[in-house]
């Protein structure tokens, strides 16, 4: 072939490489990786102009080291391996930085110094000489290629202005590559956004949405590893929550990393220090062009922690804006330049989803608390931590069932306290409280783990006493009651209080009654050993039907005074210390009977049922607004209170009672106190607050 043939030749080569190399613009895949389109370029090349070496390297911005190359034709296996830089300081390698520094192609034949390194090599394997010319792509990303002819061979005269075209072919081509290869990558990342917001509207706990964070991360992006770092309240150290990577020895290498919080140790302490300062504003970290070789970076602090890692990305993960960081994303990549202003971006909002996701999960994890806490206050007593009465009758019907399936005697116990009013009187009633939450724990601690307590109100217990065999088995555990009860009390270094109980008890199967009879009898037995207790042997005493006999009998007595007139209001006077004068007055309800013995309401009050109370409240009222108008007449112009049971107070009868009184007398309203007595019967809290606005829309206090 002639000089002037195989110029035209090598110029239709060249220009049919740059036509395949534009081509490849529109036909290459966005999921190939830089590695994968570096040899199909060089194999593209080195076929059309049959060139026995092709090599192209690229060079991140602010390294000196090639970190992708890819190398063609028949002399490139030679070659693989052979150390290349960029970095001026090393004399035998000034080939390629003068290429990137000079911005300009240039031809070097064997006898070139620059060539003295590889001259022997490149004579055994047939190249008689290579043209370089350097290309850009992307953020100052760098490239090289390098074209080899053969020893019988030459360039065609025009080669540099060929190879500056078909760098800049390369370039172009590379920046279409590396836009595409970033739209596949944010695709896939907003895959994961969307299939991590799929998983949020589930709430699950922290720890299991860091974890599944960490496997969509792994499975949707080409991330190399993904650590969640939990950080513990009060200590040092972070801990691992989540670690996902691409190969089982990255787990291995990941696992075993430790990172402090404490700069001081050093150097566990060091990979932190830009993500959690003690600020509420933390700024991501990312670190770029990590070299695999090379000392890593000083302020991530561990070498072998950079083992095939190129970029390092890290968002720390708060509660809610504005809040220290309670975890820490660590996503890293074997890819140079892998963390783009767009993915930044896009993995910024994903951490904001999860910000807004703990949010709402410690949101709800304190909606659910606070309606534990609603819903266990319903059922319990608040001072004492003892079940109420709320729940006691189906507790008791349940205890009632099991004793008829196992052949027991259920024991149906009502405790109470004797003088425990003379005792808050003496004390007072946080001295009085402080006993009652210890007898309550004795009580527990005595019974057995099949038995329960319920407090009832006031001094008021009910023990549901269930697996006995006998009367024996129940008077043991009286025994046991007894003692906790009259075992004194060390309230405070210097008060030691000693108490007196009475109980009163019926047994089942014995007593067929359904819960609430079970209840009345032992209250009616409970009664009795009160009125006995000066003659009594045992502070305990069974229900029997000739109690229930003397009950209705006594109970007809005291209903009659009621409705004979037997009603006595007394009043106690409130003095305001500041003015030192009577301001108000209490009505206080006592009964009178034919020998004209006034009885307290300790005595008439228990055996009433709730009609009979709504009654007598009822006339409280009546009477106390009538001694009102004799009293401005006498001109003493005072408020009066009066006591309420809960039951008549939240049944709609007191509001119907007080409108009626209140029209006929035109007293005003804000001159009518009325005292909630303490009871068993409250409705629900958001009823009896209803009612309570109800009677206050009256003007009442």
């Amino acid at each position: 072939m002639s000089t002037t043939q195989h110029y035209l030749a090598a110029h239709r080569a060249f220009y049919q490489a740059i036509i395949q190399v534009e081509r490849l613009h529109a036909d290459s895949q966005a999921d190939l990786s830089v590695a994968q389109m570096l040899e199909q370029v060089t194999c593209l090349i080195a076929d059309i102009l049959h060139a026995p070496m092709v090599w192209i390297g690229l060079v991140p911005h602010g390294q000196s080291v090639w970190s992708s190359t890819a190398a063609a034709g028949s002399a490139a296996a030679v070659f693989e391996g052979v150390h290349l830089s960029v970095d001026a300081a090393i004399p035998e390698e000034n080939g390629p930085e003068k290429l990137i520094r000079s911005r300009q192609p240039y031809i070097c034949d064997l006898d070139a110094h620059v060539m003295t390194p590889w001259r022997n090599l490149a004579m055994d394997n047939n190249i008689g000489g290579f043209a370089g010319a350097p290309f850009y792509y992307g953020q100052k990303e760098r490239g090289i290629i390098f074209i080899c002819h053969r020893e019988d061979e030459t360039f065609p005269e025009d080669i540099l202005d060929l190879l500056s075209h078909l760098a800049e072919c390369l370039g172009t081509f590379f920046n279409r590559c590396q836009t595409g290869l970033e739209l596949a990558r944010l695709r896939r990342y907003q895959n994961v956004y969307v299939a991590l917001l799929q998983e949020m509207l589930r709430h699950p706990p922290p720890e299991i949405l860091f974890q599944r964070l960490a496997q969509l991360l792994m499975e949707h992006a080409d991330a190399l590893g993904v650590v969640v770092w939990s950080v513990e309240p009060g200590s040092e150290w972070l801990r691992q929550v989540a670690v996902e990577a691409r190969s089982a020895d990255r787990v291995c290498a990941l696992k075993s990393l430790k990172v402090s919080l404490n700069p001081e140790h050093v150097p566990y302490g060091r990979p932190m220090d830009v993500w959690l300062p003690h600020e509420s504003i933390i700024p991501p970290l990312v670190v770029e062009n990590m070299q695999m070789d090379r000392e890593i970076p000083a302020s991530l602090g561990l070498p072998q922690f950079s083992q095939g890692v190129a970029a390092l990305g890290g968002w720390p993960i708060t509660a809610g804006k504005g809040t220290v960081p309670v975890a820490v994303l660590m996503v890293e990549s074997a890819e140079s330049d892998y963390f783009s202003p767009a993915l930044q971006s896009l993995l910024s909002q994903l951490v904001d989803s999860i910000h807004i996701a703990l949010e709402e999960y410690h949101r709800r994890q304190l909606l659910t608390a606070e309606q534990e806490s609603h819903a266990w206050q319903a059922h319990h007593d608040c001072l004492t931590g003892l079940p109420n009465r709320l729940g006691l009758t189906k507790r008791l019907n349940d205890a009632k069932a099991r004793a008829l399936r196992h052949g027991c005697l259920l024991g149906v116990a009502m405790l109470d306290l004797d003088d425990f009013k003379a005792t808050n009187d003496r004390y007072g009633h946080a001295v009085g409280d402080r006993l009652l939450m210890a007898l309550a724990a004795r009580l527990k601690q005595a019974l057995r783990r099949t038995d329960f307590v319920v407090r009832l109100g006031g001094d008021e217990f009910v023990l549901i006493l269930e697996d006995l065999q006998d009367r024996n088995d129940l008077e043991a555990i009286l025994n046991k009651i007894g003692e906790a009860i009259e075992t004194p009390f060390e309230l405070a270094d210097d008060l030691t209080i000693s108490i007196h109980g009475s109980l009163g008890l019926t047994i089942f199967p014995f007593d067929q009654g359904d819960a609430d009879l079970l209840l009345q009898h032992a209250d009616e037995a409970l009664y009795a050993q009160k009125e006995a207790k000066l003659a009594r042997n045992h502070f305990w005493g069974y229900y029997n039907e000739s109690l229930n006999q003397h009950k209705r009998i006594r109970y007809q007595v005291l209903r009659a005074l009621l409705g004979d007139g037997g009603l006595r209001v007394f009043y106690q006077p409130v003095l305001d210390l500041a003015s030192h004068r009577i301001v108000g007055i209490e009505a206080l309800a006592r009964l009178e009977n034919g020998e004209g013995a006034i009885l307290l309401p300790k005595e008439f009050l228990p055996q009433f049922n709730p009609e009979d109370q709504h009654i007598l409240t009822q006339l409280m009222l009546s009477r106390a607004i009538t001694d009102l108008i004799e009293l401005d007449k006498a001109g003493h112009a005072l408020w009066v209170s009066v006591n309420v049971t809960p039951g008549l107070l939240f049944s709609g009868a007191c509001l119907g009672c007080l409108t009626g009184l209140l029209a006929s007398s035109k007293i005003d309203p804000s001159r009518i106190v009325l005292e909630i007595l303490e009871g068993n019967d409250f409705p629900s809290m958001d009823e009896a607050r209803r009612e309570v606005l109800r009677i206050k829309a009256l003007g009442v206090g």
